[in-house]
Protein backbone atom coordinates (compact mmCIF):
# COMPACT_ATOMS: atom_id res chain seq x y z
CA UNK A 1 0.00 0.00 0.00
CA UNK A 2 1.38 3.39 -0.93
CA UNK A 3 0.90 5.80 1.96
CA UNK A 4 1.07 9.55 2.10
CA UNK A 5 3.91 10.71 4.31
CA UNK A 6 3.76 13.45 6.88
CA UNK A 7 6.42 16.20 6.56
CA UNK A 8 8.15 16.31 9.93
CA UNK A 9 10.41 19.34 10.06
CA UNK A 10 11.61 21.77 7.38
CA UNK A 11 15.23 20.55 7.42
CA UNK A 12 14.29 16.87 7.74
CA UNK A 13 13.43 14.88 4.62
CA UNK A 14 11.64 11.53 4.71
CA UNK A 15 12.53 9.29 1.79
CA UNK A 16 10.59 6.09 1.12
CA UNK A 17 13.26 3.53 0.25
CA UNK A 18 12.81 1.67 -3.04
CA UNK A 19 14.20 -1.77 -3.95
CA UNK A 20 16.98 -0.19 -6.07
CA UNK A 21 18.23 1.82 -3.05
CA UNK A 22 20.66 -0.84 -1.86
CA UNK A 23 22.81 1.63 0.10
CA UNK A 24 19.83 2.58 2.27
CA UNK A 25 18.71 -1.03 2.67
CA UNK A 26 22.14 -2.25 3.76
CA UNK A 27 22.75 0.69 6.07
CA UNK A 28 19.43 -0.01 7.80
CA UNK A 29 20.29 -3.72 7.94
CA UNK A 30 23.69 -2.96 9.49
CA UNK A 31 22.14 -0.66 12.11
CA UNK A 32 19.44 -3.21 12.89
CA UNK A 33 22.02 -6.00 13.22
CA UNK A 34 24.00 -3.90 15.73
CA UNK A 35 20.84 -3.34 17.80
CA UNK A 36 19.79 -6.98 17.58
CA UNK A 37 23.16 -8.16 18.90
CA UNK A 38 22.64 -6.06 22.06
CA UNK A 39 19.33 -7.79 22.85
CA UNK A 40 19.66 -11.16 24.58
CA UNK A 41 16.74 -12.74 22.71
CA UNK A 42 17.48 -11.30 19.31
CA UNK A 43 21.18 -12.11 19.53
CA UNK A 44 20.35 -15.74 20.22
CA UNK A 45 17.92 -16.17 17.32
CA UNK A 46 18.96 -13.47 14.86
CA UNK A 47 19.27 -14.29 11.16
CA UNK A 48 20.87 -11.59 9.07
CA UNK A 49 19.59 -13.34 5.93
CA UNK A 50 15.99 -13.15 7.20
CA UNK A 51 16.44 -9.52 8.25
CA UNK A 52 17.91 -8.68 4.83
CA UNK A 53 14.96 -10.30 3.03
CA UNK A 54 12.52 -8.42 5.29
CA UNK A 55 14.26 -5.10 4.55
CA UNK A 56 14.00 -5.80 0.82
CA UNK A 57 10.28 -6.59 1.15
CA UNK A 58 9.76 -3.37 3.13
CA UNK A 59 11.45 -1.47 0.28
CA UNK A 60 9.15 -3.12 -2.28
CA UNK A 61 6.11 -2.26 -0.14
CA UNK A 62 7.45 1.28 0.50
CA UNK A 63 7.40 0.59 4.24
CA UNK A 64 11.02 1.53 4.94
CA UNK A 65 11.48 5.24 5.55
CA UNK A 66 14.90 6.91 5.62
CA UNK A 67 15.14 10.22 7.46
CA UNK A 68 17.70 12.71 6.17
CA UNK A 69 18.80 15.85 7.97
CA UNK A 70 20.59 18.35 5.72
CA UNK A 71 21.29 15.51 3.28
CA UNK A 72 22.72 13.04 5.82
CA UNK A 73 20.85 9.91 6.89
CA UNK A 74 19.95 10.11 10.58
CA UNK A 75 17.55 7.21 10.98
CA UNK A 76 15.11 4.64 9.64
CA UNK A 77 11.59 3.50 10.40
CA UNK A 78 10.39 0.09 9.24
CA UNK A 79 6.68 -0.66 9.46
CA UNK A 80 3.74 -2.57 8.03
CA UNK A 81 0.17 -1.57 7.33
CA UNK A 82 -2.18 -4.49 7.70
CA UNK A 83 -5.57 -5.69 8.81
CA UNK A 84 -5.30 -7.70 12.03
CA UNK A 85 -7.64 -10.66 12.29
CA UNK A 86 -9.62 -8.90 15.01
CA UNK A 87 -10.09 -5.51 13.32
CA UNK A 88 -12.03 -4.20 10.34
CA UNK A 89 -9.63 -1.27 9.79
CA UNK A 90 -5.93 -1.25 9.03
CA UNK A 91 -3.29 -0.81 11.69
CA UNK A 92 0.09 0.93 11.34
CA UNK A 93 2.65 -1.38 13.00
CA UNK A 94 6.12 -0.12 13.73
CA UNK A 95 8.72 -2.84 13.23
CA UNK A 96 11.73 -0.75 14.22
CA UNK A 97 13.00 2.77 14.75
CA UNK A 98 16.76 3.12 14.24
CA UNK A 99 18.85 6.22 14.81
CA UNK A 100 22.07 5.91 12.79
CA UNK A 101 23.57 9.31 13.57
CA UNK A 102 25.21 9.86 16.96
CA UNK A 103 24.97 13.62 16.37
CA UNK A 104 21.20 13.73 15.81
CA UNK A 105 19.31 13.86 19.07
CA UNK A 106 15.59 13.23 19.42
CA UNK A 107 15.14 10.83 16.52
CA UNK A 108 12.71 8.66 18.50
CA UNK A 109 10.46 11.67 19.04
CA UNK A 110 10.64 12.61 15.35
CA UNK A 111 9.91 9.02 14.26
CA UNK A 112 6.96 8.65 16.67
CA UNK A 113 5.45 11.91 15.44
CA UNK A 114 5.95 10.92 11.80
CA UNK A 115 4.29 7.53 12.36
CA UNK A 116 1.32 9.12 14.11
CA UNK A 117 0.78 11.81 11.50
CA UNK A 118 1.32 9.39 8.59
CA UNK A 119 -1.27 7.01 10.06
CA UNK A 120 -3.73 9.91 10.44
CA UNK A 121 -3.14 11.12 6.86
CA UNK A 122 -4.01 7.63 5.64
CA UNK A 123 -7.09 7.24 7.87
CA UNK A 124 -5.51 4.47 9.94
CA UNK A 125 -7.02 4.56 13.43
CA UNK A 126 -4.49 2.44 15.36
CA UNK A 127 -0.72 2.76 15.71
CA UNK A 128 1.22 -0.06 17.36
CA UNK A 129 4.84 0.12 18.40
CA UNK A 130 6.91 -2.73 19.67
CA UNK A 131 10.05 -1.20 21.21
CA UNK A 132 11.41 -4.74 20.97
CA UNK A 133 15.09 -3.82 20.89
CA UNK A 134 15.58 -0.89 23.25
CA UNK A 135 19.02 -0.50 24.76
CA UNK A 136 17.26 1.08 27.73
CA UNK A 137 13.63 -0.05 28.20
CA UNK A 138 12.97 2.90 30.52
CA UNK A 139 13.96 5.37 27.77
CA UNK A 140 11.59 3.63 25.33
CA UNK A 141 8.81 3.74 27.91
CA UNK A 142 9.50 7.43 28.54
CA UNK A 143 9.49 8.22 24.80
CA UNK A 144 6.29 6.40 23.93
CA UNK A 145 4.21 6.73 27.09
CA UNK A 146 5.20 10.02 28.70
CA UNK A 147 6.18 12.06 25.65
CA UNK A 148 3.92 10.67 22.90
CA UNK A 149 0.78 9.55 24.80
CA UNK A 150 0.94 5.81 24.06
CA UNK A 151 -0.43 3.26 26.52
CA UNK A 152 0.88 -0.24 27.24
CA UNK A 153 -2.02 -2.50 26.29
CA UNK A 154 -0.69 -5.89 25.30
CA UNK A 155 2.84 -6.89 26.26
CA UNK A 156 4.76 -9.73 24.64
CA UNK A 157 5.72 -12.58 26.92
CA UNK A 158 8.85 -14.42 25.81
CA UNK A 159 9.98 -17.94 26.66
CA UNK A 160 12.95 -19.71 25.14
CA UNK A 161 12.02 -23.36 24.62
CA UNK A 162 14.68 -25.89 25.58
CA UNK A 163 15.47 -28.73 23.21
CA UNK A 164 14.19 -27.03 20.03
CA UNK A 165 16.84 -27.19 17.33
CA UNK A 166 17.43 -24.66 14.58
CA UNK A 167 16.86 -26.21 11.16
CA UNK A 168 19.60 -24.06 9.58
Amino acid sequence: MQVQGYVVEPELTVYMVKPKDTTYIYQALHAFTECAMKNKYCAQFYSEKSAEEAMKVMAVMRCLAAFLYKGDIVGYVGYTIENPWWMKQEVFRELFVLCVSPNFHGFGRVAAKWMEETAKLNHIPLLETAAALPEDPQLAKNLYMKKQGFTLEYPAFVKILKGVKDDN
